[in-house]
């Protein structure tokens, strides 16, 4: 049921010079506020219904970052893996560069070593950084850091050899250990957890591997 027409009314109420026609005519404005407001819900409804979602692309939804596997080793590597290093590239030293100057602006981290190993730069943060008290600030600065790199990271825990027992087991024990820390300190993409033997204990502890463009560990 339709009801009365108030806009008819106080045109009415106006065009016949009431006091109470001049009150109404006042207000009118009103009526093309109200329809303008409700226009522009609508057409910012409208955008927000046609805008992508977050997180979704061509193809269907892509992962989260924090989703990212942690791979392990199965097996300790090869003893008849070759001892030459292939020769390191231009990008390589670029990359050892770029690693300096961003470990440098924190100060917990500039006791960090960096070394060109062929194709690949190895860090060797303080070895302190992964343990239970360990400067959390500073991992998640590494973390972060690490996380806006495009290149491939390894975290490799050094390990003595020994006569008896499985030092390689142990070490990438705490490869894994490690590799969780930095993850829950912010670094969300793939990350591989390795373990190494060495023959001097000088070189025990963690350290975090970033290859070049192109290399595969």
């Amino acid at each position: 049921m339709n009801g009365p027409d108030y806009r008819a009314v106080d045109l009415m109420a106006v065009s016949a010079g009431s006091s109470q026609g001049s009150n109404a005519a006042a207000n009118l404005w009103l009526v093309t506020f109200s329809d303008l407001v409700l226009l522009l819900l609508a057409f910012f409804v409208m955008l927000f219904a046609m805008s992508p979602m977050g997180g979704q692309e061509r193809g269907g939804a892509v992962p989260l970052r924090a989703e990212a596997p942690l791979a392990t080793e199965s097996k300790p590597p090869e003893e008849s893996r070759p001892a030459t290093v292939p020769p390191r590239g231009a990008a390589t030293e670029y990359l050892a560069v770029v690693l300096r100057d961003g470990l440098d602006r924190v100060r917990a981290l500039r006791d960090t070593k960096v070394v060109l190993s062929g194709d690949q730069v190895l860090l060797r943060p303080p070895v302190a950084l992964f343990g239970e008290g360990g400067d959390a600030s500073a991992l998640s600065e590494l973390a972060g850091f690490l996380d806006r790199l495009d290149n491939r990271v390894i975290l490799v825990v050094f390990r003595k050899e020994q006569s008896g027992g499985d030092p390689w087991r142990g070490a990438l024990a705490e490869a894994v250990d490690a590799a969780n820390r930095l993850r829950e300190a912010g670094f969300g993409r793939q990350l591989t957890a390795q373990a190494r033997l060495v023959s001097s204990a000088a070189s025990e502890g963690p350290a975090l591997l970033v290859l070049g463009e192109g290399v595969r560990p």
